[in-house]
């Protein structure tokens, strides 16, 4: 049943943004809602030729982080974009004698780029729990009771509403990608 309520909120929000691709958390990863066998999305962008897609990518890298040099870590002209990325406090994991729990994540995003599409991969995760960078790090899947992991090594979410969460920050960062992308030319001319 909540698997149901779960699509039915999603086909509404497609709707409403027009984004028809979404990830879902699993034990092995972010994989494709719509075919869980792929660790990827593949965008549609109907007219533009993989060399745009590439530029308008790279664009939206040099506008969007702080040191777009730093966190580039692969770069074939008009094929391939990679990133590395570090989001602090992206996951409350839950509240511990009347404190936040947040967790940080450092994760790899791949650009493919053929014309009218982009493979969108995420990959690679991170995941600590010290904001200064005294990183104590722990699982996406995790062994025992006690370590901090979003799935047990049953497969099992350690806690109901983390996957969600999880999989929920990075479809709004493939959202965000997606808007600038598409609205990239007419918000450059409107100044």
């Amino acid at each position: 049943m909540k698997k149901v309520v779960l699509l039915a909120i999603m086909a509404v929000c497609v709707s409403i943004s027009g984004f028809a691709q979404y990830f879902i958390a699993t034990p092995d990863g972010l994989m494709d809602l719509n075919d869980q066998s792929k660790n990827y999305l593949v965008i549609n962008f109907e007219g533009k030729s993989a060399s745009e897609l590439y530029t308008l990518t790279n664009n939206y890298i040099q506008k969007n982080y702080v040191n777009p040099k730093n966190v580039l870590k692969g770069d074939i002209k008009d094929e391939f974009l990679s990133i590395s990325t570090y989001a602090e406090n992206f996951l409350m994991l839950q509240k511990a004698l009347g404190a936040d729990v947040y967790a940080n994540v450092n994760f790899l995003s791949q650009f493919s780029f053929k014309d009218g599409k982009v493979k969108v991969q995420i990959s690679d995760f991170k995941l600590t729990l010290d904001k200064d960078r005294n990183f104590k790090a722990f699982n996406y899947v995790g062994g025992s009771l006690l370590d901090w992991c979003i799935f047990n090594t049953n497969g099992n979410p350690k806690k109901k509403d983390l996957p969600e969460k999880f999989q929920n920050y990075f479809n709004n960062y493939v959202e965000s990608y997606i808007k600038f992308v598409k609205d990239y030319e007419s918000s450059n001319n409107d100044w």
